[in-house]
Formats: C-alpha cells, sequence, structure tokens
C-alpha cells in the first residue's frame, strides 16, 4: 500500500515538474516574441541600432486596420486617381542589387517585388538569386500612427510594405550553396509629383538583425495590360 502511495506521489510530482517546464516554455517564448516588437533593430554590417524598426511600425498599421483604418490623404498629398508604377535598381552602398518594383493603388493600397541577381566580393565571391519576393502595403496619410518622426513637407505622404524573401547564396570560395529567407519591408515618402524620397528595403531573418537598401525614383501611369509581364518572378 505504502509502495502505491509513493509511486502516485513521484508521479504527481513528477507532473507539476514537466508542467511547470511547459510554463517555463511559454513564458519565454512569449518575452521573446515580444521584445521582437519592442527592441531596436541591428544592423547586420555595421552594428548600428534602428529604434523604430519596420516591423514594430507594421504592428502599428495592423492594429489601426483593425480599428478604423489608416485614413484618407490631405488635399495636399498625392492623389492616385489611376494605378502607378516605380521601377528603380536597388542598391547598396551604391553597389546595384536587382530591381525593385512598386505599384501605386488608387485605394492606397501598394503591392511590389524585387527582382534579379548580384555579387559580392572579388571574382564574384559571393552571388545572389532572387527566387521569391513579393510584398503589400498601404499609404500611410498620418505617419506619427507609425511613431515616426512627423514629416517635415506636409505634402508628403508615408508608406509602407511587408512581404516574404527568398535569396539563394552561392559562396563560390568554399563551393557552398545555402538559402536566406525571412520578411522584406520597403518603406519611403511619395511627394505630389510622384517621385520616392528616402526608399528604402529592410529585410530580416529574426526582427532583430536586418540589411537595408535604398532606391529612388518616380511612378508613372501604366496601362494595366502591362500588369501581368511586372509582377511575374
Amino acid at each position: 500500500m505504502e509502495g502505491n502511495l509513493t509511486t502516485i506521489q513521484a508521479r504527481r510530482c513528477g507532473g507539476y515538474i514537466l508542467l511547470i517546464g511547459l510554463l517555463l516554455v511559454v513564458i519565454l517564448g512569449l518575452i521573446f516574441y515580444y521584445k521582437s516588437f519592442v527592441g531596436p533593430g541591428i544592423e547586420a554590417d555595421t552594428g548600428q541600432k534602428l529604434e523604430n524598426p519596420p516591423w514594430q511600425q507594421w504592428k502599428n498599421i495592423q492594429k489601426y486596420l483593425a480599428r478604423d483604418g489608416l485614413g484618407k490623404p490631405a488635399s495636399e498629398q498625392p492623389k492616385i486617381t489611376g494605378s502607378m508604377v516605380l521601377s528603380a535598381q536597388l542598391l547598396e552602398n551604391q553597389n546595384e542589387r536587382g530591381t525593385i518594383t512598386l505599384m501605386f493603388h488608387p485605394d492606397c493600397t501598394i503591392e511590389g517585388n524585387w527582382r534579379g541577381s548580384y555579387s559580392i566580393g572579388p571574382n564574384k565571391a559571393r552571388e545572389y538569386e532572387l527566387t521569391v519576393c513579393k510584398f503589400e502595403g498601404y499609404l500611410v496619410p498620418d505617419e506619427t500612427r507609425l511613431d515616426i518622426e512627423k514629416r517635415d513637407d506636409p505634402a508628403k505622404i508615408y508608406f509602407l510594405s511587408k512581404g516574404f524573401f527568398m535569396l539563394v547564396e552561392y559562396d563560390n570560395k568554399n563551393h557552398k550553396v545555402d538559402k536566406i529567407s525571412g520578411n522584406i519591408y520597403v518603406s519611403g515618402w511619395l511627394v505630389p509629383d510622384y517621385t520616392v524620397q528616402q526608399g528604402r528595403v529592410i529585410i530580416t531573418s529574426d526582427k532583430k538583425h536586418f540589411k537595408s537598401f535604398s532606391f529612388s525614383g518616380k511612378a508613372e501611369k501604366i496601362d494595366t495590360k502591362n500588369l501581368e509581364s511586372l509582377f511575374k518572378n
């Protein structure tokens, strides 16, 4: 009888330990999840911190969309009456990194992609090929909702998009092939003549470390018949 009681007690004790262990795992998971939204981003090459990374801004966009939306552009901000497209070279320290395409729609939504291939280092030590990269987002008439410093020109309008990317990395020096994937965020300011200022692309695999690229250009009206060719990957 005593042996049975001892066995039951041991099982209960083991169950409590297992339960406590599971609770600790859940708590730690929640802590890391929360930190991914409130911690700064860190530039992978320079170590520079970005206090308000785009994944935090995107969280605010989702919050406002679930409530009362993002609002409508003010009278002085760009008016988009038909779909407009911008295609530009993506740059990293003035080096070309493929082509980015952005389409602005009259309903204040955005879609786009990043395509191409590029190499880094002498004798093409590393080569990269985009296999997948598409994103969608919004024009944000009131950027203060995203905790962004208020624009210096009331005619500008901020935009932010989010998507998924996958790069194939060819390490020609060590004869290795790897896949790099994660989230891509595309942001910038659209001015009334449809020029994009401070265009920026950030890619991250862990919502902490990131790589940053830049672009600029002017969006133009496009015949809707050409849309399919623009957004084929």
